[in-house]
């Protein structure tokens, strides 16, 4: 890894014997943006029970100023109504009459197929004769909603296309830029996004809560029914890191000496990846990588399972790929599956209990809203212990302190990301 804090404008490496095919790959990147959960308040979260209306959102052919909505709007007891609507330069969202227009979002721009395929193991997309996995999130998007299966591919500015896949957001370069090969994760939202348009420079979602109120991003219809969510493209920067759990093989029979499916590692922070197989006898499996999105594979390391084993690897952090797969020596069936996401909670420091009680310092992944809770007896279900405080990550270390703790004999405490 590159230290952490080395400013220097050019690097140059030297080899201290000949060598042949050398390859030398920085991975470089700014830092992330911090995230602004609160530019998305009205979004309806994924698997929710409450009302909201999601659909079909497109600029008028002929008339792009003009954006159409095909609503499905769902009430609180699951019945689904429909309802066609438009909005203009006043930014004043309309129910209107227009059978034709309804008919062409519902059938020729419909949501009736999902932009990929799912199995146990992971998200999965095809380009030609090529065939990628990405991490899923949460089980609420292995079904379509009431509209359809979230919109997969969009333009959202002049030559810039955005992948939405099981909860997350990618940036997808066109097939002469690179293709699906060189995709990057923007964010795992989490939140129940049935279509996104671009619209007059502006960044559309459908897929808001009944009970979110115009808030300088969310514009509710005249009759209150149906609502939209507008804000920047750059937004999703701001939406939180990206996450995901997955691998190229679950309970998978392997081959050996075949590789598995390339499975996506760049833009994820905390990679560890968990090995297992059914085999009677010890089985190795290759690591490999592709650091440049180009088809190339470099030997990461190589892991040895023993029967019943299951080997947990932890990539350092800052370590990346574009692209990960794996081999197996012998036949079997096996699991490789990875989990990416943001760093947990860490504790920094902890004060001695004293007269004023206990406390101590907290840090986690920026932006990331977070929950603190205690309890006296640890075997009662973390759901179940009370909450002292909430918040959201700062960067920095954040101080909690307990003065009810001079009460107890013993305390134990949690910190969470809900």
């Amino acid at each position: 890894m590159i230290p952490a804090g080395l400013t220097t404008t050019w690097v140059r490496l030297i080899a201290d014997r000949n060598a042949s095919s050398v390859t030398a790959y920085f991975h470089l990147q700014n830092s992330p943006q911090e995230t602004a959960l609160e530019l998305f308040t009205g979004l309806a979260p994924i698997g929710s029970s409450n009302a909201l209306s999601e659909g079909i959102i497109r600029p008028q052919t002929g008339d792009a100023r003009t954006l159409q909505f095909a609503a499905s709007v769902i009430a609180s007891n699951g019945a689904v109504s429909k309802g066609y609507y438009e909005i203009d330069g006043l930014l004043q969202l309309r129910r209107a009459t227009n059978s034709s227009a309804e008919n062409t979002l519902r059938t020729t721009y419909s949501l009736s197929n999902a932009s990929f395929a799912l199995d146990a193991a992971s998200v999965i997309r095809a380009e030609g004769t090529n065939r990628f996995r990405l991490p899923r999130s949460s089980p609420a998007y292995d079904v379509a909603f009431a509209a359809g299966w979230p919109r997969g591919v969009r333009e959202v500015v002049t030559e810039r296309q955005m992948f939405q896949a099981h909860g997350t957001f990618y940036e997808l370069p066109l097939s002469g830029s690179g293709g699906f090969r060189k995709v990057r994760p923007i964010t795992t939202h989490g939140r129940h996004i049935s279509d996104c348009a671009s619209w007059r420079g502006l960044f559309v979602f459908a897929g808001v809560a009944a009970g979110a109120t115009n808030n300088g991003h969310v514009i509710r219809s005249e009759d209150g029914q149906a609502a939209l969510w507008f804000g920047n493209v750059d937004d999703l920067w701001r939406m939180g890191a990206p996450w995901g759990v997955g691998g190229p093989w679950k309970d998978s029979f392997v081959i050996p000496g075949i590789p598995s499916d390339p499975y996506l590692m760049f833009g994820y922070e905390h990679k560890i990846l968990e090995l297992s197989h059914t085999n009677s006898s010890a089985v190795t499996f290759t690591v490999e990588v592709d650091f440049a999105a180009n088809n190339s594979w470099s030997e990461y390391v190589r892991l040895t399972v023993q029967p019943g084993e299951v080997v947990k690897h932890v990539f350092p952090e800052g370590y990346s790929s574009h692209w990960v797969r794996l081999t197996s020596d012998a036949a079997t069936s096996a699991t490789a599956w990875l989990t990416y996401g943001p760093a947990a909670p860490r504790i920094t420091s902890t004060q001695m209990p004293s007269a004023g009680g206990f406390g101590f310092t907290f840090t986690g992944p920026l932006g990331w809203p977070y929950r603190v809770r205690a309890s006296q007896d640890p075997a009662v279900p973390l759901a179940a212990w009370p909450s002292m405080t909430n918040g959201s990550f700062t960067g920095g270390d954040i101080l909690y302190h307990d003065p009810a703790s001079t009460g107890f004999g013993c305390r134990f405490y949690s910190i969470s990301v809900p």
